[in-house]
């Protein structure tokens, strides 16, 4: 079962539409939802338990999750049809939604996810600060 429904993509695009851009085809609006899954997977798997997430259903996902890999989902789909005549509206929240995935990762933002456990060992690069000796 995929992470998404169609009444989640239904929220942010109207059946009519969305059946005009995939031609009657859901095998397309799959393909991006997978891709919009990958994408967000890339920003945050370092970080949080992902995959974790990847298998709740129902209300027991995180909603703004939700949104994001639709937006993303969405934006491909309407790259497939006309990538020169993309929306402005699904640029925009394709934008947000990466934007918000960075946020995340940076640590900045912090999802309704399960944080990934730490050993505590942490790496530092760098080195000390030039000491000048003047005598």
């Amino acid at each position: 079962m995929r992470y998404l429904t169609n009444s989640d993509i239904s929220t942010l695009i109207q059946d009519v539409n969305l059946n005009q851009i995939l031609n009657n085809d859901s095998t397309i609006m799959d393909a991006a939802v997978e891709i919009g899954i990958a994408e967000a997977r890339s920003y945050l798997i370092q970080k949080y338990l992902f995959d974790e997430e990847m298998v709740l259903t129902g209300s027991s996902r995180d909603t703004q999750m939700v949104q994001t890999i639709t937006d993303i989902a969405l934006f491909h789909v309407h790259t497939r049809l006309s990538p020169r005549n993309i929306p402005e509206i699904r640029e925009k929240r394709y934008d947000n939604a990466i934007a918000w995935l960075k946020a995340c990762a940076k640590g900045n933002v912090t999802p309704a996810l399960a944080e990934r456990a730490t050993d505590g060992k942490m790496f530092r690069w760098g080195s000390e600060g030039k000491i000048t000796n003047n005598y």
